[in-house]
């Protein structure tokens, strides 16, 4: 805007504390999550100003099915502080 220039930051990290249980080819999992999100800016490379840190609760919970020695399928959802859902499929080797 004019002849200012805006640089910003966005710092997000994220902890959870999980416990699981195997049950034959199948481990459940719950438990809780805290996130901070931190939003740090300058204008014209100086007055660098950080915005009060956000912080956030949650809960994540999901399950892993283990489908030979090899691969398993794991599907966690996160919910109350966002609501998201993912899935993936793990080979080892």
């Amino acid at each position: 805007l004019d002849q200012d220039k805006y640089e910003s930051l966005l710092d997000y990290w994220q902890s959870s504390l999980v416990g699981s249980k195997e049950i034959g080819i199948f481990t459940p999992f719950v438990g809780g999550k805290v996130s901070r999100n931190d939003y740090v800016y300058k204008l014209n490379k100086s007055h660098k100003k950080r915005r009060p840190p956000l912080y956030y609760g949650g809960v994540v919970g999901g399950c892993t099915i283990r489908l030979s020695n090899d691969i398993s399928v794991s599907i966690e959802s996160q919910f109350i502080d966002e609501t998201s859902l993912s899935a993936a499929v793990y080979y080892t080797f």
